[in-house]
C-alpha cells in the first residue's frame, strides 16, 4: 500500500493511492462513507501488478477502505480513511499579546471533519499548547518573550488552514497582579470523606498576590454546602472547614480573586458507614459453605474490609462475590464447631452491629443429589433423592416453598432412599429444605433456579444486508436464571455471532451476513429452543439492485409518478424510497411489490423543482442513489396576447413557464388541418416568442405543449379576417345607436378566485364619466382598474377575491347603462374538498364525498378511469352543499379519479384509488369502526379472509382500549372495542404473523354528550323546556366543545314555512357559536350534531313569537339545578310583602321555587336557578344563571362571603350569555358555611343572602407520597419502581399514567390493602417521560414527574479521539484526548492506562456535564510503550486498548512508523493508573479512573 490517500482524503478533491498485488491479480476496493453510503472507486492497472485506486468523496468524517483478493480481505483491511476540508477551519478572537502572559485563540475545526491540527509559533522557536474543547474545539495559547510581531502557523493534516500565517502583535506589559497558577490546594478534604464530620483543607497563595478567596461546595442534588473560609490575621493562608451531610460525589470550586485555582472544581466523595447493612450472619454448618450479605448501595464510594475469625489470632478465608449496585454476597466455610466472629469495616471504620458473631454447629452425612436441587424448568415434574447414609429416614424433613412463599407439595418415595418430586409453577428461585433431627444437613436449603424459555422474547430479526451488521435482541427478564446460546448458519456454514449482555436479562447480538441467502437463528435458554424453532432471516444484497423509470427523471405536479426497482435476483427485503422536495419537505411514497417480484415506487409531488430521491435496499443505498426528478406544472404557464388578426399581417404571442419549471415549450400553429410556420425567440428565463403571418382568412390553432402535455385551453383560436373591423361595424351580430354604452367580454360572466378578469365598454359616441362599480359577495368593494384604448373604447380590469356572486354596475354620468347591473359567479377550486374515500373491492360499492359548499357556483365534471383505460359508469348522489359518488369497479389495479370544478383540478385531483380483488385469503377489514366511535359505546367492525384469530391493538392518545373478538364464520372476525377517552385512536391489525395491507387505521373517537350549551341548557330554554325564540331576532347559542374530541358542529333549523339558514361560527378552538333567526311566527325544530352524531338533547322543540317568550315559575325537570324565582312588584308609599315557598323532593335532587312581593309600582322577575345557590365542593366550580330579561333595566352584582372569622370573600365570575341574562361561577377552596350576596340594579334580590354550604373532598390528595429510585429515572428495558403511600390522604381512586416521547409506558399498580402500593412502569422508548399520578382526580405533590429514560448502554457508540492515543516524540508529545460518550445509552466509563512504572500520572475530568464528553491527559515522563484500555459498561471501546509508542527523537518514531526499527524496551513493571501528584486529580479506585 502506497499513498496518502489510504489514510486521509480531502472532500470534492480527486485523490488516490496504490496497490501493489503481487500478482494475485486486481483488487476489489470498497469505500464506505460515515453515513454508509459508497464511494465511487475508478481502478486502473499500471502494470507489473501495481493499481491505482482513485476516488472522491463527497462527505466528511472517517471512511472505512476494504481492499480484498478473491474475496479474502488483506491485513489490517479495513482501513481507516479521514475525509477532512481544511477550509472549514475557523480561527477566531486572534489577540494582541503582551509580553510575559499567555495569549490565547481558538480555532474551530468542528466542520472540518477528521484531522490533526498542529500549532508553530516563530517556526518552532516559542512553545504552544492546544487544549481541546470538544467537538473538534481548541484554545490554542502561548506566551510571548519580547514585544515583535509573532508568526502564528496552522496546519490541518498538514495542510495550511485559511489564513495562515498569522501575525500577532506583541507589546511590552506588566506582570498580572494575580497568578492563579501559582496557588496551592492543600489537605485530605478530596478524596473520600465521611458524612456528619467537619473537614478541612488550606488555600495557601505562596507568592500569587493579595486577593480573596471564594469555595464554593455543591452536593449531589445541585445545593449548595456551607462552608467557612478563615484567614488568620498572620500569615497569607486561607484555611477551609465544611461538613458534609449527603451521601455522593460534592464539587469543590475554588477561586482566588475571582479565578478558579489549578485543578479547580476539585471532588469530594462522601460516605456513610451507617448505611452500610449485613445481613444473614447468625449461622453456620461445619464443612458446608455459608455465605452473608453485605449491602453498601446507600454508603457512598468506600473500601470493604472483611475478617472472619475464630480466634484472635485465627483468620478463616472468604471469598467476595458483587452482586451488582454495590451489594456483596462473602461466602466461607467452618471448620470447627466454635463461634466465629465476622468484621467488616467500610474506609476502615467497623459498620454497624460489627463484629457480628456466627453460631457454628455439626453437619449430618446426610446426602442430597438431583437436578431439582438446582435448575428445572416451569411446569416439567423436578426430582432429586436423599441418601440417609445410616440416619433414619424418620428423622428426615423435606419441605419446599416457591418465590411466591406459597409451600410446594412434595411427592416422596422409597424405602432405603428417598425420591421427592414436586411440580414447579412459576419462575423464580425455589427454597428446598432438608432436614435431620430438626437441623439442615449440608448444603440445605438449596436454591432451584425454576426457568421458563417460553417466555425469552426475542425481538425482529432482519432482514439483513450483504456486509452490514444485523442486530436483534434478546429479552430474558422474566425466564428466570439461565444461559443463553445464539447460533447462526448459512447454507449450512456457521455464521460467528456476538453476545453482549447489556443489563440484567437483556442481551445484544449481531451477526454479519457474507452471502445474499437465507440464514437461519438458533436461540436457545438452558439448551431449550426458544419458541421451539428456529428463526430464518433473509438477507439481500442491494449493490445489484437497479431502478429504472420516468418518475426519476421528470414528472409533472399532482400527478401520479412511478418508478421500479428490481433486484435483480437479490433475496427479498424491505424497500425504503424517501423523497424530499425542493423546500427539505418529505413527498409521501408508497411501494407496491408486484408478481413479478419486482418493486413499484409511486408518489404525488406537491412542489415544481427537483427532487431528491433516495432508495435503500434493506437500509443500503442502491446505485445510482439518490436521484434527481425534475417536477414541472404546465398550469404555472402563461399564455400571453393571444388576439385576433388579418391575412398578410404577423401575429405573436408570448408563452411565459419561468414558474413551471425544468420543460420544453413545443408550439404548433395550424389552418384547416396544416401546419402554418412560425418562429419561436427565447427571451430567457423559460419566456418564449412565437411569431406567424396567417395566409388565410380562416380561423388558426395554436397548440401548445410542455413536456408533451397540452396546456389548459389549447387549442386556442384565433380568427383571421381578410380586413380589419372598424368602430362603424357591428358588435356582436348587432347594430347599436351611436351614445348608447355596451359592455362584453368575459369579466361579467366571472371566472376563477385570483385570475385576472376583464370587459371592454364600447362608448359607440356617447360622452360624459364612466364609473365601473364591483361588490363582492360579502359588501366589500373590488378595485375596478379602466384603461383608455386607442378606439376610445375601455377596457375593465378587475381581479376577485373570494368566491361567490359579485354585482357589476357601470355607469355613465351615475346612471346605468344598458344590462346593468351584471352579475359574475366567481369559484374558487381550491375551497373543493374530497373526503370519504372508501376502501375499493371488485364488485363491491365504494363511493367519496365532494364538498363544494363553500366554493361558489361552477360546473363539476367526474371521470373515473380504469387500469385499461375504460370509464367507470357512477352515479351522483346530491346533497347540501356537496355531492357522493358511487361506483361499482369491475377490475383491479389502479383507478384513476378527476375531479374538476370550472374546468380546473380540485385539490387531491387526479385521485388513485387501488381496487382489490376479493379472493380467497385476501385478508380485508370492513365497518364503521374502522373510521369513528363514541366514547364509552362499543365499536366494532369485521375482518375476513383469516382462519386463524387476528390480532387486533387499539391505541388511543393516552390509553388502550380493550379488545374482544367473536367468529363469525370459517374466515370471519368479529372485533369488538369500547374507547374510553376522544382523540384519533391508530388500530393495528396483524393476520399470518404480518400486518394486513391497509394497516393501522385512524378512527375519530368523539364523545357528543361533551359539547355543552354554554352556562347550560336551562339558560336557553323558557318554562316549558322549549327554546324562546323571537321573531326576526338573532338567536345565539354558545358551545363548549373543548372535551368532545374532533369534529364540528352541524345545525339544521326547521321552521314553520320550511329550512332556515343557519350559520356556525368558530369563536376559538374551542368554542363555536351556532346561530339563526325565525323568519316568521310559528313553532321550530333544531337538530345538533357533533361529527354528524346528534347532541343527547337533539332535536330541540322551540316556538318564536312576535313578543318576548313567557316565563311561568314552573319546576325544573328532573335532574336541572335548584330554582328560585324572586319576584319584585312595587308602589309608591307603602309596602306589601308576602312569600310563598314551596318544596318537593324527587330523587336525590331537591327543587326549591320563592317568590316575594316588593310593591312600589312596576312588576319585574329575577329568576335565579342552579346549584351553586344552595351547594359546592371545594376546589371544584360551582356554576348559577340569574336570570333578568324580563328587567328593563340593570345588571347583576354577586359576590361570595366565609362566615368564619377570616370574613374571605371569593370572587364571583359573571358572564353575559343572553339578554340580560348571566351566567356565575365561583371556586371556594375552604369547605364551611358562606352567605352569597346576588344584587340586580343595586337592590338585593329576594332571599339575598343566600346560605351555601362548601363541603371538601373526604380525601386530601396533598398528603400522599411517592418515594423511589424509579421517580430519578432509569433505561429502556427496565422496569421502574416506586412505592406510593395513601395511608394519610383518606380514602380516594389512585390512577397513574406515563407517557413517553412517543409511545405510552405500562404502569402497574399493585395494592398492597394497607394504604401502600407499589408502581411499576415499563418504558418502551429513550427520552422524557411525563408520569401522572391522581389521587381522586386531582394531581399528587409533584406530579407530573419528569423522568429521563436513557438507551441501553452501547459501547461501540463511544468515540475516543486525540493525540494522546497516537504514537509520538516525548519532548513533544501532547497526551489529551476525549471520550465522546454522546448516543452510547446510560453507562459507566472506565479508562485505564498502563505504561512504564512511574512514568506518568493521570489526569481525568469532565470537559461538559452537559455533552457528555471527558478530557483524559496522563502526562508521559519516559519513553515506551503505553497502553490505554476504555470501557463502556464494562465492555471495550472500538479500537480499545489503544497502544502507544512514545519515543525519545522524531527519528526513532519515522523509523518505527516505516517498519524498519524495533524499540528495545526493557520489560519495565507495568502500573495501572498515575502517580498521585496533586489533590485535583486522586485516582478513585487502584485500577484506574472511573466516571
Amino acid at each position: 500500500m502506497d499513498g496518502r490517500g489510504i489514510t486521509a482524503a480531502t472532500v470534492n478533491q480527486p485523490t488516490h493511492f496504490m496497490v501493489d498485488s503481487r500478482g494475485q491479480g486486481e483488487p476489489s476496493v470498497i469505500i464506505t462513507a460515515v453515513n454508509g453510503d459508497l464511494v465511487p472507486v475508478s481502478i486502473s492497472d499500471r502494470k507489473n501488478g501495481i493499481y491505482r485506486v482513485e476516488y472522491t468523496t463527497k462527505s466528511l468524517g472517517d471512511h472505512k477502505a476494504v481492499i480484498k483478493f478473491h474475496g479474502q480481505e488483506i491485513p489490517n483491511s479495513p482501513f481507516n480513511i479521514k475525509v477532512y476540508q481544511v477550509n472549514q477551519v475557523k480561527v477566531r478572537d486572534m489577540p494582541v499579546g503582551m509580553v510575559g502572559v499567555s495569549a490565547t485563540f481558538l480555532v474551530d475545526a468542528s466542520e472540518a471533519g477528521s484531522g490533526n491540527l498542529e500549532v508553530s509559533v516563530n517556526n518552532g522557536a516559542l512553545p504552544a499548547s492546544a487544549e481541546a474543547l470538544g467537538g473538534n474545539r481548541y484554545a490554542v495559547s502561548f506566551t510571548p518573550l519580547e514585544a515583535v510581531s509573532h508568526r502564528v502557523e496552522l496546519t490541518f493534516n498538514g495542510e495550511p488552514v485559511p489564513g495562515s500565517p498569522f501575525n500577532i502583535r506583541v507589546e511590552k506589559g506588566a506582570r498580572p497582579a494575580i497568578d492563579v497558577s501559582r496557588v496551592a490546594v492543600l489537605g485530605d478534604a478530596f478524596g473520600k470523606v465521611p458524612v456528619g464530620k467537619i473537614v478541612t483543607f488550606t488555600v495557601d497563595p505562596r507568592d500569587a498576590g493579595s486577593a480573596d478567596c471564594a469555595v464554593i461546595i455543591t452536593s449531589p442534588a445541585k445545593q449548595v454546602v456551607p462552608c467557612r473560609v478563615s484567614k488568620p490575621s498572620t500569615g497569607s493562608k486561607f484555611y477551609v472547614e465544611f461538613m458534609l451531610t449527603e451521601v455522593g460525589e460534592h464539587t469543590v470550586v475554588v477561586r482566588y480573586g475571582g479565578q478558579p485555582v489549578s485543578g479547580s472544581p476539585f471532588i469530594c466523595k462522601a460516605y456513610d458507614v451507617q448505611m452500610v447493612r449485613v445481613t444473614d450472619t447468625a449461622f453456620a454448618t461445619v464443612g458446608q459453605q455459608s455465605s452473608f450479605l453485605i449491602d453498601a448501595s446507600n454508603a457512598g464510594t468506600g473500601n470493604l474490609e472483611i475478617i472472619i475469625s475464630v480466634a484472635e489470632n485465627m483468620k478463616i478465608p472468604n471469598y467476595v462475590q458483587n452482586e451488582g449496585s454495590a451489594r456483596f454476597r462473602v461466602s466461607f466455610k467452618p471448620v470447627e464447631c466454635r463461634i466465629h466472629f465476622i468484621s467488616v469495616k467500610f474506609n476502615g471504620i467497623p459498620v454497624p452491629g460489627s463484629p457480628f458473631r456466627c453460631d457454628v454447629v455439626e453437619s449430618s452425612g446426610i446426602l442430597a443429589t438431583g437436578e431439582g436441587l438446582r435448575r428445572n424448568p416451569v411446569g416439567k415434574m423436578a426430582m432429586f433423592l436423599i441418601d440417609p447414609r445410616g440416619s433414619s429416614l424418620h428423622d428426615i424433613q423435606v419441605t419446599c416453598v416457591a418465590p411466591s412463599a406459597q409451600k410446594v407439595p412434595l411427592d416422596i418415595s422409597g424405602t432405603s432412599k428417598l425420591k421427592v418430586e414436586y411440580m414447579p409453577g412459576e419462575v423464580g428461585v425455589y427454597k428446598i429444605s432438608i432436614l435431620c433431627a430438626g437441623r439442615d444437613v449440608q448444603g440445605s436449603p438449596f436454591l432451584c433456579q425454576v426457568y421458563d424459555s417460553t417466555r425469552v422474547k426475542v425481538s425482529r430479526i432482519g432482514p439483513g444486508t450483504v456486509g452490514v451488521p444485523i442486530r436483534f435482541q434478546v429479552d430474558s427478564s422474566e425466564a428466570g436464571e439461565g444461559s443463553l446460546s445464539v447460533d447462526v448458519s448459512c447454507k449450512g456454514r456457521k455464521v460467528d455471532p456476538l453476545v453482549h449482555q447489556v443489563g440484567e436479562g437483556l442481551y445484544d447480538v449481531e451477526f454479519t451476513p457474507k452471502e445474499s441467502a437465507p440464514h437461519v437463528v438458533e436461540v436457545s435458554w438452558n439448551n431449550e429452543l426458544v419458541r421451539g424453532h428456529a428463526f430464518t432471516c433473509d438477507v439481500a444484497d442491494g449493490s445489484k439492485c437497479i431502478a429504472t423509470g420516468l418518475g426519476l427523471v421528470k414528472t409533472p405536479i399532482h400527478e401520479l409518478a412511478s418508478f421500479e426497482i428490481d433486484p435483480r435476483g437479490s433475496a427479498s427485503a424491505e424497500v425504503d424510497v424517501i423523497i424530499t422536495s425542493p423546500t427539505g419537505r418529505l413527498v409521501e411514497c408508497q411501494v407496491y411489490r408486484s408478481k413479478s417480484k419486482l418493486y413499484r415506487a409511486e408518489y404525488r409531488p406537491g412542489e415544481v423543482g427537483s427532487h431528491k430521491i433516495d432508495v435503500t435496499y434493506n437500509d443500503v443505498s442502491i446505485p445510482g442513489s439518490p436521484f434527481i426528478a425534475e417536477v414541472y406544472d404546465f398550469n404555472r404557464i402563461k399564455v400571453l396576447t393571444i388576439e385576433d388578426g388579418v391575412i398578410g399581417q404577423p401575429l405573436g404571442f408570448r408563452v411565459d413557464a419561468s414558474q413551471a419549471g425544468y420543460g420544453v415549450v413545443e408550439p404548433e400553429v395550424q389552418v384547416r388541418g396544416h401546419d402554418v410556420p412560425f418562429r419561436k425567440v427565447n427571451e430567457g428565463n423559460n419566456v418564449f416568442t412565437v411569431n406567424f403571418t396567417p395566409q388565410e382568412p380562416s380561423v388558426h390553432q395554436v397548440f401548445i405543449k410542455f413536456n408533451g402535455h397540452p396546456l389548459k385551453g389549447s387549442p386556442f383560436n384565433v380568427t383571421v379576417r381578410e380586413f380589419a373591423i372598424t368602430q362603424q361595424q357591428t358588435h356582436i351580430g348587432l347594430m347599436h345607436e351611436p351614445g348608447h354604452i355596451v359592455a362584453s367580454g368575459k369579466g361579467l360572466k366571472g371566472g376563477r378566485v385570483g385570475d385576472h378578469a376583464w370587459f371592454v365598454a364600447e362608448l359607440h359616441g356617447a360622452e360624459g364619466q364612466l364609473e365601473t362599480f364591483i361588490t363582492a359577495p360579502n359588501g366589500s368593494h373590488i378595485a375596478a382598474k379602466q384603461l383608455r384604448q386607442r378606439d376610445g373604447d375601455y377596457k375593465i380590469d378587475w381581479t376577485p377575491t373570494m368566491p361567490g356572486r359579485y354585482q357589476i354596475d357601470v355607469m355613465q354620468n351615475s346612471r346605468a347603462t344598458m344590462g346593468s347591473p351584471f352579475f359574475a359567479e366567481v369559484y374558487d377550486p381550491s375551497r373543493v374538498i374530497i373526503e370519504d374515500v372508501t376502501r375499493a373491492v371488485i364488485g363491491q360499492e365504494s363511493g367519496f364525498r365532494v364538498v363544494y359548499k363553500d366554493a361558489g357556483r361552477a360546473d363539476l365534471l367526474v371521470s373515473i378511469t380504469s387500469p385499461t383505460n375504460r370509464n367507470v359508469p357512477f352515479a351522483i348522489h346530491e346533497g347540501t352543499g356537496y355531492h357522493y359518488i358511487t361506483y361499482l369497479p369491475q377490475e383491479a389495479g389502479k383507478h384513476r379519479i378527476i375531479v374538476t370544478y370550472g374546468g380546473d383540478d380540485v385539490p387531491r385531483s387526479p385521485l388513485t384509488v387501488s381496487v382489490e380483488e376479493a379472493q380467497v385469503g385476501m385478508v380485508m377489514p370492513t365497518g364503521d369502526g374502522l373510521y369513528r366511535g363514541q366514547v364509552e359505546e362499543e365499536a366494532h367492525f369485521v375482518v375476513h379472509g383469516l382462519k386463524e384469530q387476528p390480532t387486533v391493538r387499539v391505541d388511543g392518545p393516552n390509553s388502550i382500549a380493550k379488545v374482544n373478538m367473536r367468529q363469525e364464520s370459517d374466515q370471519t372476525w368479529k372485533v369488538f372495542y369500547t374507547p374510553i377517552e376522544t382523540g384519533i385512536f391508530q388500530i393495528k391489525i396483524f393476520g399470518n404473523g404480518r400486518e394486513i395491507t391497509g394497516s393501522p387505521y385512524h378512527p375519530t373517537v368523539t364523545d357528543p354528550r361533551r359539547v355543552k350549551v354554554v352556562g347550560g341548557w336551562h339558560s336557553i330554554m323558557d318554562a316549558n323546556n322549549r327554546l324562546y325564540l323571537r321573531v326576526g331576532e338573532e338567536k345565539r347559542i354558545p358551545f363548549d366543545i373543548s372535551e368532545a374530541g374532533p369534529g364540528e358542529i352541524m345545525a339544521d333549523v326547521e321552521g314553520p314555512h320550511g329550512q332556515v339558514a343557519v350559520t356556525v361560527e368558530r369563536q376559538s378552538d374551542t368554542r363555536r357559536r351556532v346561530c339563526f333567526t325565525p323568519p316568521a311566527e310559528g313553532p321550530y325544530e333544531v337538530s345538533l350534531f357533533w361529527n354528524k352524531v346528534p347532541l343527547p338533547k337533539s332535536p330541540m322543540e322551540g316556538y318564536a313569537s312576535l313578543s318576548s317568550p313567557a316565563r311561568s315559575p314552573v319546576a325544573p325537570p328532573r335532574g336541572s339545578a335548584t330554582r328560585h324565582i324572586t319576584e319584585m312588584t312595587t308602589t309608591s308609599n307603602r309596602h306589601v310583602v308576602g312569600s310563598e315557598m314551596s318544596s318537593r323532593q324527587e330523587g336525590s335532587s331537591r327543587y326549591i321555587e320563592t317568590s316575594s312581593r316588593h310593591i312600589e309600582g312596576g312588576t319585574a322577575k329575577v329568576i335565579l336557578r342552579g346549584h351553586g345557590l344552595q351547594e359546592a365542593r371545594t376546589k371544584q366550580d360551582a356554576e348559577f344563571v340569574i336570570d333578568g330579561s324580563q328587567c328593563t333595566s340593570g345588571k347583576p352584582v354577586a359576590t361570595l362571603q366565609s362566615t368564619s372569622k377570616s370574613g374571605l370573600v371569593i370572587p364571583v365570575e359573571t358572564e353575559q350569555i343572553d339578554n340580560n341574562v348571566y351566567r356565575c361561577v365561583y371556586t371556594a377552596n375552604t369547605p364551611g358555611t358562606y352567605l352569597l350576596n346576588i344584587m340586580w340594579g343595586d337592590r338585593h334580590v329576594s332571599g339575598s343572602p343566600y346560605k351555601v354550604n362548601v363541603t371538601g373532598s373526604l380525601c386530601d390528595p396533598n398528603k400522599v407520597t411517592l418515594t423511589g429510585e424509579g421517580l430519578k429515572g432509569g433505561v429502556i428495558g427496565r422496569e421502574l419502581i416506586a412505592k406510593i403511600d395513601t395511608r394519610r390522604a383518606g380514602p380516594g381512586e389512585l390512577t397513574a399514567h406515563c407517557m413517553g416521547p412517543q409511545k405510552v409506558a405500562y404502569c402497574e399498580l399493585f395494592d398492597h390493602h394497607d394504604g401502600t402500593y407499589t408502581l411499576n412502569i415499563k418504558p418502551q422508548e429513550a427520552g422524557k417521560h411525563m408520569l401522572h399520578v391522581k389521587y381522586d382526580g386531582e394531581h399528587v405533590p409533584n406530579s407530573p414527574f419528569s423522568l429521563r429514560i436513557a438507551g441501553a448502554p452501547d459501547a461501540s457508540k463511544v468515540k475516543v479521539y486525540g493525540p494522546g492515543i497516537e504514537d509520538g516524540v516525548l519532548a513533544l508529545y501532547q497526551s489529551r484526548f476525549i471520550c465522546e460518550t454522546r448516543g452510547a445509552g446510560a453507562g459507566q466509563l472506565t479508562v485505564r492506562i498502563r505504561g512504564p512504572k512511574g512514568a506518568f500520572r493521570v489526569e481525568m475530568q469532565r470537559e461538559s456535564q452537559k455533552d457528555r464528553t471527558i478530557l483524559c491527559k496522563y502526562d508521559p515522563t519516559e519513553p515506551g510503550e503505553y497502553y490505554v484500555h476504555v470501557k463502556w459498561s464494562g465492555v471495550d471501546v472500538p479500537g480499545s486498548p489503544f497502544k502507544v509508542c512514545i519515543f525519545d527523537t522524531q527519528e526513532e518514531l519515522e523509523r518505527y512508523r516505516r517498519g524498519g526499527w524495533v524499540p528495545s524496551w526493557g520489560p519495565g513493571e507495568p502500573q495501572y493508573g498515575g502517580s498521585f501528584h496533586s489533590p485535583v486529580y486522586r485516582p478513585a479506585i487502584p485500577w484506574g479512573q472511573e466516571l
